[in-house]
């Protein structure tokens, strides 16, 4: 989410590749087709929802080791 995040501000020349990213974060499909709204502060719309993906409440992100206990690399 964060790299979809920087994104909104330089990948105006790759709209399509852009909003795709856009409507796979927002949906988990890769055919979703977000509506922009405002795309210079990364405000989407998807299935009648609005999404304001400017909006990080850095309070709420909580960043914790992880380790991985079946031994692939």
């Amino acid at each position: 989410m964060v790299g979809l995040l920087l994104l909104c501000g330089t990948a105006h020349s790759a709209t399509d590749v852009f909003m795709r990213a856009v409507g796979f974060a927002l949906s988990g499909s890769d055919d979703a087709e977000p509506q922009p709204i405002d795309r210079a502060n990364c405000v989407f719309a998807y299935k009648g929802d609005v999404f304001h993906l400017n909006n990080v409440h850095t309070d709420r992100i909580k960043i914790v080791g992880w380790e991985n206990k079946l031994g692939d690399k």
